[in-house]
């Protein structure tokens, strides 16, 4: 078993280190080709570059230069931050892929969510409701980093990040970093350069001296290879967890569950009680048909229903169809009834 995020994060690290590899081999390339064209004379280092895909303002000598001075530098920040990016998106993924499979470990927030009564009476159904919910951690994860997302995942998934080992504090500085790289910009001497300043936070976390940081090439790999194995370990905890028996999605209803199928021929194609959003009364309360509806298939002038549900409710609902039926709006209506044939009425 394996969840859509963790195979798209692998993916993306993949493409990742194998854009770093071809880039800086593209960027030595070029550069050993103008060094080599000025040499002959058929380039004038002292003239703009042009060719039919670029024409760039810089002479060639700076273009030269540029590849061999700064471009695989800006390469490898711009694809670290990405990395740390494809990180948050795989943590928060998860929680859209746990909650397909069970929404039992959600059910550990004490966290309250506030509704108005228009946006609970103009949800089609409980999904809207708990997409709601899930979005809402979801960007609370995005918020937070690397800390709140340990937290949340100790919470709701039992998963400590901190088992990961010594190595993990190897995976909050990439973090830090990261951060530093995309709000700590400032400009070098020469005016060139963009270098992320380290503040006081950092220098205490790390125990460092360094005013500046960089991504240097075994750095940069190094992250590409921690960060496969620590969200690795992650996914590899979390399916441990949600295959779990008592994290199994538990019923609404505490009754035993029945099912009825229902082959219904159709006289009207506007049968309100045949759309899912449809709403009946089992007692005091009133529930909507996509409560119980299972598969739902039309063809050939006949409507097919699987429901799952109690007795009580399948019954009420079957009152309503036979109703219809009395009322000349349906033809014949064969049926089950938990494989056996329905009787009630």
């Amino acid at each position: 078993m394996e969840l859509k995020s963790f195979s798209q994060l692998d993916t993306e690290l993949t493409h990742l280190r194998r854009l770093y590899e071809m880039g800086a081999y593209s960027f030595l390339s070029t550069q050993n080709y103008i060094t080599y064209q000025i040499k002959l004379g058929k380039i004038d280092a002292k003239k703009p570059l042009s060719n039919r895909y670029a024409n760039l303002e810089d002479n060639a000598e700076i273009v030269r230069d540029y590849l061999k001075n700064h471009s695989t530098e800006y390469l490898r920040e711009l694809i670290f931050i990405r990395i740390i990016s494809a990180l948050e998106t795989f943590f928060t993924d998860t929680l859209r892929d746990v909650f397909v499979h069970t929404s039992e470990p959600f059910k550990r927030q004490d966290a309250t969510i506030e509704f108005n009564v228009g946006e609970i009476l103009s949800s089609k159904s409980i999904d809207d409701l708990q997409n709601r919910i899930l979005v809402r951690d979801r960007r609370k994860l995005t918020s937070g980093g690397i800390s709140e997302t340990e937290k949340y995942y100790r919470k709701i998934f039992e998963v400590d990040f901190n088992n990961y080992g010594h190595r993990y504090k190897k995976v909050k500085e990439f973090y830090d970093r990261r951060h530093l790289f995309v709000h700590s910009l400032g400009l070098s001497e020469n005016g060139v350069k963009l270098i992320a300043k380290t503040d006081r936070k950092y220098k205490i976390e790390y125990s460092t001296d360094k005013r500046e940081l960089d991504i240097s090439e075994d750095y940069l790999l190094d992250c590409i290879s921690e960060i496969r194995n620590f969200s690795s370990y992650i996914h590899t905890d979390i399916i441990s967890k949600i295959t779990k028996p008592q994290w199994k999605e538990k019923d609404f209803n505490d009754e035993p569950k029945n099912s009825l199928n229902l082959i219904i021929e159709v006289i009207d194609n506007n049968l309100k009680e045949f759309d899912p959003q449809f709403k009946f009364r089992i007692g005091e309360h009133v529930y909507s048909l996509a409560n119980f509806l299972k598969s739902f298939d039309k063809k050939d002038g006949y409507i097919e229903l699987k429901l799952v549900g109690w007795e009580g409710a399948l019954n009420n609902y079957y009152r309503l169809i036979k109703q219809l039926k009395v009322e000349g709006k349906i033809g014949k209506i064969k049926g089950n009834f938990d494989g056996r044939e329905w009787q009630k009425e």
